[in-house]
């Protein structure tokens, strides 16, 4: 058999970014810790976006009552059509903007997207941070997959289709031996492999998914061995 070194990384993972600004006003889970899918990671101070959110709610409770006050004018023939179709417009543009504010206020809470684990933080604490930038990671380690260079020589009959990969898989019986339990194997499988060797070393990349071993602790780097 041969051995090779790799790094380990999640299968799944985010960075997770606001999609409003703000200050954050609280990280709710700690790196490290495991998370449910919708659990809140994260708050910003939601104070700006309540108070635009009961200012849109007021002026559509107002559009509402002009709607209907129009309304009841053109089916009393006392107003013509387009008046009330002008209020009814006027509602749903505030309805709409009622619709955009609520999504705001709902956005300064940043939630889990899947079950897993709060990687990292990115920005400290009380940090006023920009939509869209990234603030911290979660990843699934669940499912974890492996990342190898394997010598060209190790490689002949390399072929690279998905149906090639699970004969390789068969072929070669990968098996993972982590750093932290060096005693015990985890069997692995092929899911990708690269084309074109790297021209300096003449190494393909190849990326190797196993499941996650129970109540263990895995490192980002573990050897792969192969039969």
């Amino acid at each position: 058999g041969r051995e090779y070194p790799g790094r380990i990384r999640a299968v799944q993972y985010s960075e997770m970014a606001f999609e409003v600004p703000g200050r954050i006003v609280e990280f709710s889970a700690k790196e490290g810790e495991r998370v449910e899918k919708g659990q809140a990671l994260a708050r910003l101070d939601p104070r700006d976006y309540e108070a635009k959110l009961k200012a849109a709610t007021a002026k559509l409770d107002h559009a509402a009552t002009e709607r209907d006050r129009a309304k009841i004018l053109y089916e009393k023939q006392v107003k013509p059509r387009s008046e009330y179709d002008l209020a009814q417009r006027f509602y749903e543009v505030q309805a709409s903007e009622v619709a955009i504010a609520k999504k705001a206020v709902e956005d300064t809470v940043l939630r889990a997207p899947f079950t897993g684990v709060m990687a990292r933080k990115l920005v400290a604490d009380f940090e006023n941070v920009q939509a869209k930038q990234p603030v911290l990671i979660v990843q699934d380690d669940s499912s974890l997959e492996l990342k190898v260079s394997v010598p060209e020589r190790d490689l002949t009959g390399r072929q690279g289709s998905s149906r090639d990969l699970a004969e390789i898989t068969r072929r070669i019986r990968p098996r993972v031996v982590l750093s932290s339990v060096p005693d015990r194997e985890f069997p692995a499988r092929l899911t990708e492999l690269a084309e074109v060797a790297d021209p300096t070393t003449r190494t393909f990349e190849a990326t190797f998914a196993f499941e996650q071993p129970e109540g263990t602790i895995v490192s980002n780097t573990a050897p792969c061995s192969t039969s």
